[in-house]
């Protein structure tokens, strides 16, 4: 091993050697622990690849990151949003009430794809598409006073349960009689699940509609030939495992 990773014109061999034990030392002082399936929601967005599109996509993704920026950009554009989300169910009359409270945003992933498309009278296209990937958890230990406490650890679980029920309902099946029946016992917990989610939900559709969405088609919209179609897909029922590090002091 030594001999794999020593080059004399780097570190002297005590200094390596140094450098092997110090890195031992805070290996044996990190430890990693599984953590329970949480419910998360996946989306993707579809746009065509092009080099015109990079820079504004970028500074819209980066920028999402400063949620000051983000809800003063959402303010600033109130009306222009409003018209941009007439057809929505869930956001008909966007208004300042609508923009998000607290951060929900927290990276992103991109591939690319080769598509093939068929157009009026039959005609095919083929077209590079990049595919801009998010996925969002609600925060189920936030609606517990103290997440290390053993009964509360164990109403973390609880709520999960609640919480991956709830996103795979509409806002309207939510208080459907047979859902609340089930939770009768827990009807408090589960009244301010439902609470939560749906003003979560909201939230998530108000950055994505109208902060990405919006930021990108006001640039989208002025090139010479404007793209028909954005599309953005989303799946409610995703479930997440992480694998977290934890350091002893």
């Amino acid at each position: 091993m030594l001999d794999y990773f020593y080059h004399p014109k780097l570190l002297t061999a005590g200094e390596f050697s140094r450098y092997i034990e110090n890195g031992n030392e805070q290996a044996s002082m990190n430890s990693y622990l599984f953590c329970p399936s949480e419910p998360s929601v996946f989306v993707e967005v579809y746009l065509p690849k092009k080099s015109l599109y990079q820079g504004k996509l970028y500074e819209v993704l980066t920028s999402g990151f400063d949620w000051e920026k983000v809800c003063a950009t959402l303010n600033q554009n109130r009306e222009r949003i409003r018209n941009f989300l007439a057809n929505s169910s869930s956001l008909p009359n966007f208004c300042e009430d609508h923009i998000p409270e607290s951060q929900l945003y927290w990276g992103y992933s991109m591939y690319e794809v080769d598509g093939v498309f068929c157009g009026e009278r039959n005609k095919t296209f083929e077209e590079r598409t990049q595919v801009i990937r998010f996925m969002f958890r609600p925060d189920a230990s936030s609606m517990v006073p103290s997440p290390e406490k053993k009964e509360d650890i164990d109403r973390i679980g609880q709520i999960r349960k609640m919480l991956r029920s709830a996103l795979r309902e509409t806002s309207a099946d939510r208080k459907d009689p047979r859902i609340l029946e089930k939770y009768k016992d827990s009807k408090d917990l589960y009244d301010a699940v439902v609470e939560y989610i749906n003003k979560w939900e909201l939230q998530i559709h108000v950055f994505l509609f109208g902060y990405i969405l919006f930021e990108l088609c006001e640039v989208i919209k002025i090139v010479d030939q404007p793209e028909e179609e954005i599309w953005l897909t989303s799946f409610w029922d995703l479930e997440v495992n992480r694998v977290t590090l934890c350091t002893e002091r």
